[in-house]
């Protein structure tokens, strides 16, 4: 935001009738710029401008009163999207606008520590990842609705196939994947899933139980109908 100055010299320069382009380029600012400060009221003095533009500065953040549910959720959820906090904060009727909850997550989430995993890349038709997503639609009459959807990527070529799901059940995850493997023209050698309530089903150390039915495609696509 450009000071009281700043502003005063351009509606000098407009006053006194130079172009936008001529005024832009005098008072080294954009032509947008130039336009948005005509449309402001009058500066008469830049010093009282200057202050009144701190006061706004000092106003209580909207932000303000959901911080404990962004600090619980950055604390939960480290991985979390700034635009996912900025749709919760609607659900919960946040009604201020998203660059001042970008600029409070930017300040309060903690700098990312390496996980120490190597990432490496495969070979075609090796591995394939699968997860489940969420996302908040906003129609055009207004209403929001939540989408749940099943995701499946290819390792070496990047490609992705999504498929809108009802649930995270069992028998979802199946005809998700059966589906994928069916657009991929083929079923790769490993399966890699998300840590899903789903899927792990036991939890011992590092020792992990699973559920069966997808692990093995080929056997369990026999005992399910496709929707």
């Amino acid at each position: 935001m450009y000071d009281g100055m700043k502003r005063h010299q351009i509606q000098t320069l407009r006053q006194a009738g130079l172009s936008v382009d001529r005024t832009a380029q005098a008072a080294d600012v954009s032509a947008a710029t130039v336009v948005r400060v005509s449309k402001e009221d009058p500066v008469t003095d830049p010093a009282k401008t200057d202050d009144q533009a701190q006061a706004r500065m000092g106003r209580r953040s909207k932000v303000e009163p959901y911080k404990e549910k962004v600090l619980d959720w950055i604390k939960g959820e480290p991985g979390i999207q700034s635009i996912a906090i900025v749709e919760r904060l609607r659900e919960e009727g946040y009604d201020g606008g998203k660059s001042a909850v970008y600029d409070f997550v930017r300040k309060h989430r903690p700098p990312k520590q390496p996980d120490g995993i190597v990432r490496f890349e495969s070979v075609p038709g090796e591995f394939a990842q699968h997860d489940f997503g969420q996302i908040v639609v906003e129609y055009q009459d207004g209403t929001r609705e939540r989408i749940r959807f099943f995701a499946s990527q290819l390792r070496y070529s990047r490609t992705v196939r999504v498929r809108v799901v009802p649930d995270e059940t069992v028998e979802t995850i199946c005809y998700s994947v059966f589906e994928a493997y069916d657009y991929f023209g083929g079923m790769p050698l490993i399966g890699v899933f998300d840590n899903s309530r789903t899927i792990v089903t036991k939890r011992d150390g590092k020792k992990i139980t699973c559920v069966g039915d997808c692990l093995n495609p080929e056997q369990s696509a026999g005992r399910h109908r496709w929707p």
